[in-house]
């Protein structure tokens, strides 16, 4: 999932799973995952060191090569035009019936209007 789309998912009020849509449960803990997380083993993009999945992201903060392999990603990213995500449709969800602003979910719909349109008399519903 790209940024935009995954923090629309994960607002605090109600996060909600990116693919169907249902509400996240707080504190329960996928143990099957952590378990295979903490076995699977892979290696430094920047440095070629092995180790389990679980050290990665402490290692990725220490690891200067690899800092610079991430670096050198962004660049060839960022050449790129960037696509803003509004712009793609998704069945899951709706455009601002006030200022066409689109791919809000149903709560970001709501929250949108109430921050930006409260005082708004045109009648859109």
């Amino acid at each position: 999932f790209c940024t935009p789309c995954l923090q629309e998912c994960l607002k605090p009020k109600k996060p909600v799973c990116g693919v169907c849509r249902s509400t996240l449960s707080p504190g329960s803990r996928a143990l099957d995952l952590e378990k295979q997380i903490e076995m699977t083993e892979t290696t430094c993009n920047g440095c070629n060191k092995k180790m389990y999945l679980s050290k990665m992201r402490s290692h990725a903060a220490s690891c200067s090569k690899y800092q610079n392999y991430i670096m050198e990603g962004v660049k060839a990213v960022t050449k790129e035009p960037f696509h803003n995500t509004r712009n793609f449709p998704n069945r899951f969800t709706f455009p601002c019936p006030y200022c066409s602003e689109k791919n809000f979910d149903q709560e970001g719909l709501v929250e949108h209007c109430k921050t930006l349109h409260s005082m708004d008399a045109k009648q859109v519903v």
